[in-house]
């Protein structure tokens, strides 16, 4: 991958194509939740180094809560974009890389999903 996507544009990119979540892991491109199916962002690469993940999701990782993931692998957070969309993120240590599952939270309910 010659240019890394920032966060800010794959989140951006949930909100624009209906995603509930994003999922990102080293050796595959991003993919976004959208109606319950996986689709791959085709307009992005792989991710093929744990460096370009953890880049990546710098920018959200609360400073304060960073060892916490150092230290157990594991960490969960809330994230509120620009824009007013709120986040809950997952990230997570598996086979010794930084993975994440990142969900958007909807700000408004659409009246005819309530019962």
């Amino acid at each position: 991958m010659s240019e890394t996507v920032s966060i800010k544009v794959l989140l951006a990119g949930m909100a624009k194509n209906g995603a509930s979540d994003l999922h990102l892991k080293v050796g595959l491109s991003p993919y976004y939740r959208v109606a319950g199916k996986l689709r791959r962002i085709a307009s992005v690469e792989p991710f093929t180094t744990n460096d370009q993940i953890e880049s990546v999701l710098e920018p959200i990782i609360p400073a304060d809560r960073r060892a916490a993931y150092d230290q157990t692998g594991n960490l969960d957070f809330s994230y509120q974009g620009a824009s007013g969309d709120r986040y809950r993120v997952n990230v997570f240590r598996a086979t010794g890389e930084m993975h994440a599952a990142i969900r958007r939270v909807q700000s408004r309910i659409d009246r005819k999903s309530v019962v």
